[in-house]
C-alpha cells in the first residue's frame, strides 16, 4: 500500500506518493497554498483508480 508525504520549505508545499521500499512515484511541484496541495492529493487518489497493477514479479 503507498502513503502521500507532505513537506514545506520556505512557506511552500510539495507532496509525494510513495509505494513499496519508499519509491517516490508521484512528486508535485511546490504549492503555495494548502488548497492546492489538498486538489493536488484528491485529484492523484482519485486517478489512481483506474491504473492497473501487473505484478510482474509473480510469474
Amino acid at each position: 500500500m503507498g502513503k502521500f508525504t507532505i513537506s514545506k520549505r520556505n512557506d511552500e508545499y510539495q507532496f509525494n506518493f510513495k509505494v513499496g521500499h519508499e519509491e517516490i512515484i508521484r512528486l508535485s511541484e511546490m504549492l503555495t497554498m494548502t488548497a492546492e496541495r489538498d486538489h493536488g492529493i484528491e485529484s492523484a487518489k482519485n486517478n489512481a483508480s483506474i491504473i492497473e497493477v501487473v505484478d510482474k514479479t509473480c510469474e
